[in-house]
């Protein structure tokens, strides 16, 4: 399918072709290619173009969808933490208070066991 036409015999490319395809299509022209050959060239061009812009679509897709699960993870590792930091500060106090306690009976008599044990 190709013809012969010089450059100045080119029109410009079709109407509803994205710009790479318009490229691709007066580009085939220029090489020899007919008018149906160059548009095939061109779509070629778009389908390769809607597949890569799939593709980046699909990517950014799961990139948001990936931020989004980090935040989600990055707020509960603070809560986490949060009630992680009262528990030992509530343990703390337990020790400080059991010290306390065992103090105050160490100055007492020592339990005796019954003899029935």
């Amino acid at each position: 399918m190709t013809c012969a036409l010089d450059i100045e015999g080119i029109e410009d490319a079709p109407r509803g072709l994205s710009p790479p395809a318009a490229r691709a299509y007066v580009e085939a022209r220029v090489q020899g290619l007919c008018h149906e050959g160059a548009l095939e060239v061109a779509h070629g061009v778009d389908q390769a173009a809607a597949t890569v812009a799939g593709r980046l679509d699909a990517v950014e897709f799961k990139v948001a969808h990936l931020e989004r699960a980090s935040q989600e993870l990055s707020d509960v590792m603070y809560r986490q933490q949060q009630e992680l930091d009262a528990a030992l500060a509530r343990i703390e106090r337990l020790r400080q208070q059991l010290a306390e306690v065992e103090g105050r009976t160490s100055d007492a008599a020592p339990v005796e066991i019954p003899p029935h044990y």
